[in-house]
């Protein structure tokens, strides 16, 4: 599943790593999707105005038969839930869309900028590759918080109750207060005037 989703982001390089020595210490992986991908990607389900994201009841038999080990296909399968329905909760005039993939740093340099920086370089090549929104799911408290502090606007969350196998929540409340997989929109220009320290529109979606 893993080298599944790095394929994708490889095709252009605007995913990063940064590293102290010989030790990785962060990383923040990115996708670009351009408008002829996003048919497949959203299962044409685009732009509408009354968009609402909608759950199964159970996904047993989806995690059960999937082309992954039971335990990678419970994550890849509440993700691409997401991710094929936020189509239906884009503005009109998205061009191309940058998806913040993955980002991670070592405990011990969290609080030094590092996720900052990265966040700054990959908002830098979404324009430079003319995307001017981008996604992001949120799994923990932590990175729902650095969402909105660019700009980001949550558009619907899975709740981690609601996602079942026979009847059962597969996840449990995260530790450090997540309750669900929150889905993230931004736009590019807002999340780069804050992070450059720009003015920032009062409305940017």
């Amino acid at each position: 599943m893993i080298l599944d989703g790095l394929l994708i982001a490889i095709k252009k390089p605007t995913s990063y790593a940064a590293f102290d020595g010989n030790q990785l210490i962060g990383f923040h992986i990115n996708r670009i999707h351009t408008p002829d991908e996003f048919p497949q990607l959203f299962e044409g389900k685009l732009f509408d105005p009354n968009a609402k994201f909608e759950y199964k009841n159970d996904y047993a038999n989806e995690i059960e038969n999937g082309k992954y080990n039971q335990n990678a296909e419970k994550i890849n399968i509440i993700l691409n839930e997401c991710l094929k329905q936020i189509g239906k909760f884009f503005p009109s005039d998205l061009r191309n869309l940058g998806y913040m993939k993955a980002s991670g740093t070592r405990p011990d340099y969290t609080n030094n900028g590092l996720l900052y920086y990265l966040f700054l370089e990959s908002l830098k090549d979404y324009e430079k590759f003319d995307c001017n929104y981008f996604i992001g799911f949120c799994s923990a408290a932590n990175s729902f918080k650095m969402c909105k502090k660019i700009g980001m606007k949550n558009v619907f969350t899975f709740p981690y109750s609601e996602y079942k196998v026979n009847g059962k929540p597969i996840y449990q409340n995260f530790p450090d207060g997540a309750t669900g997989i929150q889905v993230m929109i931004g736009r590019t220009d807002v999340a780069m005037d804050i992070l450059t320290g720009k003015k920032v529109p009062d409305a940017h979606l």
